[in-house]
């Protein structure tokens, strides 16, 4: 029987766990930017639509 991903990804995380940690973090990093980049233009497009964009800060 083949071995499913979650253990392959077991075994190399006992192997090498400083590296899984790396893994784990660049995947959650790169998640985050992606995420943010989506979100912008929602968030600006759904504040345009209120009065806090006529909001001046002096």
């Amino acid at each position: 029987m083949p071995r499913t991903l979650s253990q392959r990804w077991s075994d190399f995380a006992i192997a090498r766990p400083t590296w899984s940690q790396l893994i784990i973090f660049s995947a959650l990093n790169v998640g985050m930017t992606v995420l943010q980049l989506v979100m912008m233009p929602l968030v600006r497009i759904w504040l345009g639509a209120t009065a806090l964009e006529d909001v001046t800060f002096a």
